[in-house]
């Protein structure tokens, strides 16, 4: 991977003359316009807005916190990451994609931040409802118009661009560790070395998730709606998109579901939409 991919603005998101990144006018902002009445977080939701819920939570609603929980114990499945016990808790993740979290946990965030929007007095929309995607919304939102069939939200067969660099976040194996049976094309499996890298990852894999502006936005301006963080859709225990973890299969916008059932995982995250009721 090239590190020209990364080279983006450091906490850009956050960072700006309105320090509070739940005002009305931050969150129109980040929200982009996919069909009538239904607009999209350009980023996947960050730890800094989860974590701004769960301080509510605390001050507010402390019989909702274990059911909004970061189940942190999520990163066993990944082993040997030195920073992963830190990743929620450390301003320097503000930027990164908030998981090992719940389906439940997510659908309260998104009820705590209609509340929160349709309280304030600064605001575009009368009433708006805020929610996680359903199956056909989120692949609506990757097709963004376009009707022929396309493998990714970038409009391309292709995960990487022109100058060889990789359009998404995700788990990259190469030719080397491809075992194809030439008599039967069908078949064929991934010879992964065994050993791991430093960062005590298995060979092949990014090193973690991403900021969640980093790479390149779709045309609808979607930041990582393929890899990165695999987003939860309004039917509970499924997701699309694809994580950090994944093959590049996975990504593609019509790919199934790996991570269908799941409770909570380090590979999974949200993304929430805004359904506007009332102008």
């Amino acid at each position: 991977m090239k590190p020209a991919i990364y080279l983006i603005t450091f906490l850009s998101f956050f960072v700006s003359k309105d320090k509070d990144i739940f005002s009305s006018k931050a969150i129109e902002n980040r929200m982009v316009k996919v069909s009538t009445d239904l607009y999209a977080n350009k980023y996947e939701t960050s730890n800094a807005e989860y974590r701004e819920f769960l301080d509510w939570l605390k001050e507010n609603n402390e019989a909702m916190m274990d059911q909004a929980r970061v189940h942190t114990e999520g990163w066993s499945q990944v082993v040997g990451l030195p920073y992963a016990k830190n990743y929620f808790d450390q301003e320097s993740f503000d930027n990164y994609p908030v998981v090992n979290i719940t389906y439940e946990g997510a659908s309260a965030f998104c009820a705590w931040l209609t509340d929160r929007y349709n309280q304030s007095k600064k605001k575009k929309f009368q009433e708006v409802r805020f929610r996680l995607p359903t199956k056909d919304e989120w692949v609506a939102m990757a097709l963004n118009g376009k009707h022929q069939a396309r493998y990714y939200p970038w409009g391309g067969p292709y995960l990487k661009n022109r100058n060889g660099s990789y359009l998404a976040n995700f788990f990259h194996v190469g030719n080397q560790d491809i075992k194809l049976d030439i008599n039967d094309k069908t078949k064929t499996s991934i010879a992964l070395e065994p050993q791991l890298d430093k960062n005590g990852l298995a060979k092949g894999a990014t090193v973690f998730t991403a900021p969640v502006n980093s790479y390149v936005a779709t045309g609808a301006g979607l930041y990582n709606l393929s890899g990165n963080a695999a987003e939860m859709l309004a039917e509970k225990g499924n997701t699309k998109g694809g994580s950090w973890g994944s093959s590049g299969y996975y990504l593609r916008i019509q790919a199934e579901d790996e991570f269908e059932g799941f409770e909570y995982s380090p590979y999974v995250g949200f993304r929430y939409v805004m359904e506007v009721i009332e102008e």
